[in-house]
This record gives C-alpha cells, sequence and structure tokens, in this order.
C-alpha cells in the first residue's frame, strides 16, 4: 500500500482483504471517479483526495525532487521499483518552448505487473518457433510486460541459456530477486540509441524491446533490427487485424522481422494466448 493518498487508503485496504487476487492497477484522481482494479474486476472507491494530497504522493515518488524526474515527467510517467509505472496527469509547464516542469496532478495512474504469466508454456512454445522473432500483443493492461517478464528467465537461464540485450527505456523488466540470467539490460535508454549500442558491444543473441508502435520510431529502429539477431517486442492491439492495421508495426510485419505473433487476451479470470505463423 505504499504511496496510496490517506483518504483512500481505509476503503482500498478493504478492497484488498475481501479478494484472494493481486492488484493490477490503481487509478487515483482529485476531479473524478478513483478505481482499483483487480484481474478480472474494477472497484471504484468513494472518497476523492485533493490536488495538493494528489501533489504530495507524486514528491514521495520523486524522493522528493520532481527537478530531477523532469525527463520522465515531460514523458508523462514515473518508473518505480520493480517495473510499476505510473501515469500522471498534470499541467504541463514550458519557458521559451523548454519543458520545465508540471503543476499539481490531478491523477495518478499506478499500472502494477504481476510477476510471472500464467501463460509461460504457450508462450515458450511460441518462441521456439520463430526463426526471426515473436511479436506479443494485447489490449493495454492485459500483460504483454508480464509476458517479458515471464518468458525472458526462460530463455536466459539454464545450460542453453541465449544473450538477451534488453532495451528497456521505461526500466520496466524487472526480474525476481536472486535470479541469475544471461541479460544485459539497457535502462533509460532511447530505443534507437539502445538498439545502437546493444548491437555494436553486447553480441546478443536476442534483443528484446517492449511496445513498438510510433510510425517514426519504428522506422528509425528498421535498420537496427535487420541485423540476424532474434527480436521480442511487445505492442498494443485488441485482436491481429488492429496490429495489422497500425503503420509503424505493418512495416515491421512486412520486412519480416517477424515470423510469429502472440496474441494475449484476459476473460473468465484467465489468459488466453492466440499463436499466428506471419507469412509476409
Amino acid at each position: 500500500m505504499d504511496f496510496v493518498p490517506k483518504s483512500l487508503l481505509p476503503e482500498l485496504s478493504l478492497a484488498v482483504k475481501s479478494r484472494n487476487t493481486s492488484i493490477s492497477e490503481m487509478r487515483f484522481r482529485s476531479d473524478g471517479k478513483n478505481t482499483v482494479s483487480f484481474m478480472d474486476e474494477r472497484v471504484s472507491l468513494r472518497a476523492r483526495p485533493t490536488s495538493k494530497e494528489l501533489a504530495g504522493v507524486l514528491k514521495e515518488i520523486c524522493n522528493g525532487a520532481l527537478w530531477g524526474a523532469r525527463e520522465s515527467l515531460r514523458a508523462g510517467y514515473v518508473t518505480l521499483k520493480e517495473g510499476v509505472r505510473v501515469g500522471i496527469c498534470a499541467d504541463a509547464r514550458y519557458d521559451g518552448g523548454r519543458f520545465v516542469g508540471i503543476g499539481d496532478p490531478t491523477s495518478l495512474i499506478f499500472r502494477i505487473p504481476t510477476a510471472s504469466s500464467d501463460d509461460a508454456a504457450g508462450l515458450y512454445s511460441a518462441w521456439q518457433t520463430a526463426r526471426r522473432g515473436i511479436l506479443i500483443y494485447s489490449p493495454p493492461g492485459v500483460g504483454k510486460t508480464t509476458a517479458l517478464r515471464t518468458l525472458i528467465p526462460m530463455i536466459a537461464s539454464g545450460k542453453d541459456a541465449l544473450n538477451v540485450a534488453i532495451i528497456d527505456e521505461r526500466a520496466e523488466l524487472f526480474f525476481e530477486e536472486g535470479t541469475v540470467l544471461s541479460v544485459d539490460a539497457y535502462r533509460g535508454y532511447k530505443r534507437r540509441d539502445g538498439l545502437e549500442i546493444a548491437l555494436r558491444t553486447a553480441a546478443p543473441d536476442v534483443i528484446v524491446i517492449d511496445e513498438i508502435g510510433g510510425e517514426g520510431e519504428v522506422l528509425e529502429m528498421l535498420g537496427f533490427l535487420n541485423s540476424g539477431v532474434r527480436i521480442i517486442a511487445t505492442a498494443h492491439a485488441g485482436d491481429f487485424r488492429e496490429l495489422t492495421v497500425r503503420a509503424g508495426v505493418s512495416e515491421m510485419l512486412s520486412r519480416g522481422i517477424f515470423d510469429v505473433a502472440a496474441g494475449i487476451s484476459f476473460s473468465s479470470g484467465k489468459r488466453k494466448i492466440a499463436v499466428s505463423r506471419l507469412d509476409f
């Protein structure tokens, strides 16, 4: 219950105690509905924190120094330990076109990844059939990053471990303490920079990129991805059709970066995986 506004803590604690499952998301708003989500349920909270209260939580998240986190705040989020991402809604402040900070937040959105995915066997089987790369897709909040946290240890451990380079721009991919993996993590790097450095210096067998999608970003990365290194990436999409009409993603598909796609959905309290062979 770290970083929960005091006005919401009693209700939120009660919601957690009455359910035998972990929290996947918390949304705190000073001018709207506050909710806590579990994998198959979203619960509304009656209390409403003030913007000043949320500002206090944000300051705590940033260890008392918002200025030190300004680049992350400009992108609209802060990443906490173990890959928890906090989305931040607030008034941006610019000086001469240069971002200098934000006002008091009106919304804080905590996305809380689980340690592992319950579709590990299906994901690993799909990966084993991929010669060039696998693209994992799902709607937001269903478990793409969790899938990576599950799949990477299966690939980067044991006697047949592969060398895996993770381009972790938002610093979200963490693994259980004590896990020994053949992983080189480039945290906080812009994706293009991380890819260039990893390919030049780390000689990876596999490169992992979370949440591709922007057309300009993808086109910038294409030269690095056609390098003979196998790729694992994730993208937002509700189904395979949505995936193929996203401009940046469809370009990667047409260039043959991936030969397997794995779609993750969630229904009746369970994740499901649908695997497709790609022939573009």
